[in-house]
């Protein structure tokens, strides 16, 4: 498990183990979302390969762990068949592409003020 249960008189308090699941799902969805779409839409990248994967394969494995729970996150259609190889097919809508643009143009300001 690679969340550590919360004890508290004996009891797990599995309400926090869940919502901290969620929140990790739903931030690794939109991390690639995010990045697939500065890579495949606007031939840009702000992180290497190796953390790109890396973001992968956790996510795919906590999908895989908390299937109940993945169902229940953002874009899960979209996730339902990923495997971590590719973001090429995941969803570009306008939330996604809003996020992709300030995030590089964010990351471009700070590369020009610290030269």
């Amino acid at each position: 498990m690679l969340y550590s249960y919360q004890v508290k008189e004996g009891v797990i308090n599995l309400g926090i183990i869940k919502s901290a699941v969620l929140d990790k799902i739903n931030h690794l969805r939109r991390k690639m979302l995010v990045h697939s779409y500065l890579y495949y839409a606007l031939d840009s990248s702000i992180v290497d390969d190796i953390t790109f994967d890396r973001w992968a394969k956790e996510l795919v494995l906590l999908q895989k762990e908390y299937p109940s729970e993945a169902s229940q996150c953002v874009y899960n259609e979209s996730f339902k068949l990923f495997d971590g190889t590719t973001g090429f097919n995941l969803e570009r809508d306008a939330w996604v592409e809003s996020a992709a643009r300030r995030l590089l143009q964010t990351h471009k300001e700070l590369e020009k003020k610290n030269g």
